[in-house]
């Protein structure tokens, strides 16, 4: 019987066979498209043919991307039952076509002790494997200072970040720094890894203490006039959580911007990569590297790729990426990392430098005092929902769902808290000069449960 491996070839060259007699005959543009070469590439997760048509290379790409790759899906073998979407773009000067495997015939398990057996050292980790069986391997360095991975939920997105803080943990050249906005349910895993220098930051407290420290070393770099800094890497998953608190995204600004020659990276990771996701648009400018694992459509395809091609909605699941840096792309399957090799790599007991994050103080940085009187950054029908919160005695979680029921959005925590106090404040000073504001129902679904009547007993 046949291997996966002479099937996968078979099935590749009798699609080439396919498209050149196309192209070649004038059946696609109309007129005859000579293909002077073509590729065959096999890669673990998709099968991919770069064509070389010199001059006709643009016509071929309309005609085989329009329709949505109509043509080319009647190209491909009908034995070759594909997941995924087919593709087609240029790169360099092929043009490139590429399919996904079906899943018995696909190689999505491959373990990192395969590809890598020792740490790599000076920021360097091994992501995974490209399509002609090469490791692919990230660096944070002056060329990829910051990175960006996104990818829907069971995509590998965990596994990328929890495979790179193991590897550079390992290496020992690079100091960590760990915030998670799923309330550390992704990171919490490799927390306690040697060289991360504290607990993982999971609320709006901790998160502005970790990244004003993180402000702080990097100026404190710049001050010092000396080069050689060891690394320092802040991991920040699922960081659009903290978008609307505006001390975090000056913040990471301010480490995209200027952590660079002082050494210091930003690695970002999201489930749902959106234009608004960062809350400050200098930030996707200053992120350069980019892992792209399956998403749901082509709007965050287009902010996790940087670019309209390739498509990353159109990838497979389990860890199919592209990984992406200045002048190239490569179409890697994600080495997996499970829970034996993260704790294997765990101490007894962690060595932090930090139990718990220094309180954020915005002086150190350069940064002015936030202001605590802050009602008019906020619209009055926001200040009305405060109130309502107030008068109800709501907690934090249920205020944040009036907030999004009222059509607002779920505040990020220093703007709840600031509301909230706003709220309390007002719902005081009505009760102190003679007003009543007495509840009409105790059903919190009820928008028209208050009402502010003069003060009469």
């Amino acid at each position: 019987m046949s291997s996966n491996g002479d099937i996968r070839n078979a099935l590749l060259r009798t699609w080439a066979a396919r498209v050149e007699k196309s192209a070649n005959k004038g059946l696609l543009t109309g007129k005859p498209c000579p293909v002077r070469e073509c590729r065959l590439i096999c890669g673990p997760r998709a099968g991919a043919l770069e064509l070389d048509a010199d001059l006709y290379a643009g016509k071929l790409l309309r005609a085989l991307s329009r329709s949505d790759c109509a043509a080319l899906r009647h190209l491909i073998p009908i034995e070759w039952e594909y997941t995924g979407e087919p593709q087609v773009f240029m790169r360099g000067r092929w043009l490139r076509v590429e399919v996904g495997w079906p899943d018995n015939l696909a190689e999505s398990m491959i373990r990192l002790d395969q590809i890598n057996r020792r740490p790599l050292g000076d920021g360097r980790w091994a992501i995974g494997l490209d399509e002609l069986g090469r490791t692919v391997v990230g660096w944070l360095s002056d060329r990829t200072p910051h990175i960006l991975v996104g990818g829907t939920s069971g995509s590998g997105k965990s596994v990328v970040v929890q495979g790179m803080i193991l590897q550079l943990s390992a290496a020992g050249d690079c100091d960590m720094v760990l915030i998670d906005g799923k309330g550390g349910e992704s990171l919490h895993r490799v927390a306690r890894l040697p060289n991360v220098l504290g607990p993982c930051a999971v609320e709006g407290p901790e998160v502005r203490g970790a990244l004003g420290w993180a402000s702080a070393e990097m100026l404190r770099r710049y001050s010092s006039g000396t080069n050689g800094h060891k690394k320092l890497a802040v991991f920040v998953d699922e960081f659009q959580t903290f978008n609307e608190d505006e001390v975090i995204v000056s913040l990471l600004s301010r480490l995209t911007a200027q952590g660079r020659a002082a050494n210091v990276h930003v690695v970002l990771a999201t489930q749902n990569p959106r234009t608004d996701s960062y809350g400050d648009p200098t930030i996707p400018r200053n992120i350069v590297g980019r892992i792209a694992l399956c998403v749901t459509d082509y709007a965050a395809s287009a902010v996790i790729v940087g670019g309209n091609i390739p498509r990353a909605d159109g990838l497979q699941m389990q860890g199919d990426s592209y990984v992406l840096r200045p002048g190239a792309c490569y179409r890697t399957q994600v080495a997996y990392v499970g829970k034996q090799e993260i704790n294997a790599g765990m101490g007894d007991s962690p060595d932090w430098q930090f139990t718990r994050w220094p309180d954020y103080e915005p002086e150190d940085i350069g940064q002015d005092a936030p202001e605590d009187n802050c009602q008019f950054r906020y619209r009055g029908d926001e200040l009305g929902v405060a109130l309502v919160s107030a008068v109800m005695e709501e907690g934090r979680g249920q205020f944040g769902d009036r907030m999004e029921a009222a059509g607002f959005g779920r505040p990020g925590y220093n703007r709840q808290k600031v509301l909230r106090e706003l709220g309390k404040t007002e719902n005081g000073w009505l009760n102190q000069n003679g007003f009543a504001v007495c509840k009409k129902s105790e059903s919190a679904e009820d928008p028209r449960n208050v009402r502010i009547m003069p003060n009469v007993w």
